[in-house]
């Protein structure tokens, strides 16, 4: 398992505790498998006490529910915050709350026959017992009740209120601050694995090439291999003994003869030329009425008489 998925795990874990805590729970009067048990509240997070969960509950109203509450530390107490409270004074519904574990022990207080919203008070130990008292034919009651976990107090200090509120806020902070320093954690593990697994995979575009390329023209040479023109003489023939200077020049047709030392350039010596072909005449055909033709056609290519 890699940083980043142990950096994970341990904010999952710190939100699922934090969800929990901040959810709380409630439990219901009318719900029989609430009634009869130990709950637990927290300091955090309320646990919520309510009379009825559906519409349909109302059907079966309880006679009698007894919940026990404990904050399970020594020292710290159960602060009871209500919410609403309606108790109809033709309704037989109360509420008790005993200051321990158990109905034996001191009471704090009664409710019945009220609708308004009484003070908050707290037990003096970890344990707390709520008791409705109820007929079973009656079900148009109704409350809603929070309990909260507090420090007990010690010597010099306050029971609950200010210092609870401050508790509360700093560790709220905390806990976020928390959480960003795991998120920055899991942030930097993340883009540190990403650049290592694109190092060394870089692909480069334009890549200099230096080309071994000759010098052309060499240094030193002006125009090379493109000298002067040949001489004349250089490409004409010498002149045969006791003939002309060029008996090969003929003078072109309706010219002048081609004078000795002539220095220009002479007519090409001979020159080849394609007869153009001659026309052969075609005989008109011969009609049925026409004498004879005895003379027969004349073949250019062969020598006329």
């Amino acid at each position: 398992m890699t940083g980043i998925n142990v950096s994970l795990c341990l904010i999952a874990c710190l939100f699922g505790v934090l969800m929990l805590e901040i959810e709380g729970s409630t439990y219901y009067t009318a719900d029989s498998y609430d009634c009869g048990e130990s709950h637990y509240v927290y300091t955090y997070s309320s646990t919520t006490l309510k009379a009825w969960q559906l519409l349909s509950d109302r059907n079966y109203p309880p006679s009698s529910c007894t919940m026990y509450f404990d904050t399970g530390i020594e020292g710290d107490v159960v602060r009871v915050s209500f919410i609403n409270v309606r108790l109809p004074c033709f309704s037989s519904a109360k509420l008790h709350f005993y200051d321990g574990y158990g109905t034996y022990v001191n009471k704090l207080k009664t409710l019945s026959c009220t609708s308004v919203t009484p003070q908050d008070f707290r037990s003096s130990g970890r344990y707390l017992t709520v008791k409705l008292e109820s007929s079973s034919s009656e079900s148009n009651y109704d409350f809603e009740i929070d309990l909260w976990e507090e420090d007990g107090g010690k010597p010099g200090q306050t029971n609950g209120g200010s210092a609870l509120s401050i508790g509360i806020i700093l560790g709220i902070v905390g806990g976020v601050f928390f959480i960003f320093a795991l998120l920055f954690t899991a942030m930097g593990l993340l883009c540190r694995r990403y650049a290592t697994n694109r190092s060394g995979r870089g692909i480069t575009v334009m890549r200099p090439v230096v080309a071994n390329v000759p010098q052309y023209p060499p240094s030193g040479q002006i125009n090379p291999g493109f000298g002067p023109p040949p001489a004349y003489s250089e490409v004409t023939s010498p002149a045969p003994s006791g003939g002309q200077a060029n008996p090969g020049l003929q003078p072109p047709p309706g010219g002048s003869q081609v004078q000795q030392g002539d220095t220009t350039r002479p007519y090409p010596q001979q020159q080849f030329y394609a007869p153009y072909p001659q026309q052969q005449s075609v005989p008109y055909p011969q009609q049925p009425n026409d004498p004879p033709n005895l003379e027969q056609p004349k073949n250019p290519l062969l020598p006329q008489q």
